[in-house]
């Protein structure tokens, strides 16, 4: 699995100026909709350009952290909880 500081934008999306996507146009938002499908399915982890709080949660306050929180299925793991899994495991 992938880590979040691993996966980029495609080149061909749009980004605003702090690295999240614009949301205005609907392929931008079916991006967030896929990913936040492979992350609650385990096939991705959090992408680098989904803002987090400090303890790890996306962060709701932001238009594309809603987004994603609107659209992913299933339960969404924290970077902490991701990170905490990882050192416990080995």
């Amino acid at each position: 699995m992938e880590t979040g500081a691993q996966r980029e934008l495609p080149a061909k999306v749009p980004a605003k100026g702090d690295g999240t996507p614009d949301l205005r146009f609907w392929e931008r938002r079916e991006l967030v909709a896929q990913t936040a499908r492979d992350v609650a399915a385990g096939r991705a982890g959090l992408p680098g350009w989904l803002p987090l709080q400090k303890d790890g949660r996306v962060d709701a306050r932001r238009p594309v952290g809603r987004t994603f929180l609107t659209l992913c299925p299933g339960p969404v793991p924290t970077a902490h909880g991701l990170l905490l899994l990882f050192c416990v495991m080995f």
